[in-house]
């Protein structure tokens, strides 16, 4: 059960979340974004689990 909620979150985000490198191809202005997702999952005495989700997105260049 704790798998499959898991995978179901991990494929959420990465469904949600744009391409990294995808930048526009105009000479005048450009769009970079970076994206980071961590999950963990730990097991013994107590559980628990972290999920952690980073974007960057920087706009360069000049008025089109």
């Amino acid at each position: 059960m704790m798998m499959t909620r898991s995978v179901g979150a991990v494929a959420l985000v990465l469904i949600l979340t744009p391409a990294a490198g995808r930048a526009q191809e105009s000479e005048g202005f450009t769009w970079e974004n970076a994206t980071e997702v961590s999950y963990v999952s730990t097991a013994g005495n107590a559980s628990t689990t972290s999920f952690g989700l980073k974007s960057n997105l920087e706009g360069a260049g000049g008025p089109n």
